[in-house]
């Protein structure tokens, strides 16, 4: 496992992101980490050539970035010093709009992983309801005969079809629109903002403790990351990857019957998974690829 590298857990420092909507983790890494080597005015970097992948871990969100070794050539330092250098100066960074919170290690030889907080996570699923999705390159991908997108629109569709049995009962709030579904919505599947996430109620810890419900929230977060990219190929293949765990979590993850009756906080939970996955689901289709996201079949 990638994970299991020896650390030294002195390192670890909070720190505050203020990322804008509900633009990807990856990207707003790339940006920070790309702002914060240029307070050095040693080397001015395109974020997007900032190397950050998401570990696999079972039940964290984990980012690395191994930028420390590619800067070490160049600023004649060791990796490591250069990562304890760019983390004591992500704290002096200007801080604006939403409160992200990550943990911030240096492991050796010199990577730097951020952590991202349960109640930050939360935060993050729920801007994408409240805020609408706009990628920044709308239009670009245009439909390909070259994919076949039916999975993708059937998934939005199995999502929409659970948001009715959840109580959103319109078409319109399915699909996200007017007021009314918003309000059918919020009523039938909202605990005070984040804290529907937090099945435990304790709104420390997220209670999700099935691999296939962490498994939904890493491939939504890995869509996410890729929104505003213009490449059909990774678009289409995260959309898949997404597709494949929502019908893991759906045949796996039951929402009503029991679970609705004892445990109705997690029902609310799993429902606003699917809720996110519809959003997410029908950005990439009208929004990129210009395409309908069916309703029902």
């Amino acid at each position: 496992m990638e994970y299991k590298v020896a650390k030294n857990t002195s390192n670890c420092r909070k720190f505050t992101v203020r990322g804008g909507g509900n633009s990807g983790l990856k990207p707003l890494l790339q940006q920070l980490l790309g702002e914060t080597i240029g307070l050095f005015g040693r080397t001015q970097l395109n974020p997007k050539t900032i190397s950050i992948h998401r570990l696999l871990h079972r039940n964290s969100v984990i980012y690395r970035s191994a930028i420390a070794l590619k800067l070490s050539p160049l600023w004649q330092l060791p990796p490591d010093d250069i990562a304890h250098q760019l983390t004591a100066a992500l704290l002096t960074m200007p801080q604006d709009t939403i409160a992200i919170d990550f943990m911030v290690e240096v492991v050796s030889p010199g990577w730097i992983d951020f952590q991202l907080g349960d109640r930050s996570l939360a935060t993050v699923l729920q801007q994408l309801i409240e805020i609408p999705l706009s990628p920044s390159t709308p239009g670009n991908c245009l439909f390909s005969k070259d994919y076949n997108l039916f999975p993708i629109q059937y998934t939005h569709a199995r999502c929409s079809s659970l948001l009715r049995l959840g109580g959103s009962g319109t078409a319109d709030a399915v699909s996200g629109g007017g007021e009314e579904g918003s309000r059918e919505w919020n009523s039938g599947c909202r605990i005070g903002g984040v804290e529907k996430f937090f099945p435990d109620r304790e709104g420390e810890r997220l209670g999700f403790v099935h691999l296939a419900e962490w498994d939904l929230i890493f491939q939504i977060l890995d869509l996410l990351d890729v929104m505003s990219d213009s490449d059909q190929r990774s678009l289409v293949k995260r959309g898949f990857a997404l597709c494949h765990a929502f019908d893991a979590f759906h045949r796996s993850c039951r929402i009503w019957g029991e679970v609705k009756i004892h445990q109705p906080q997690l029902t609310k939970a799993r429902l606003g998974l699917v809720k996110v996955t519809q959003i997410l689901l029908r950005s990439l289709l009208e929004d990129c690829f210009g395409v309908p996201a069916l309703l029902e079949l």
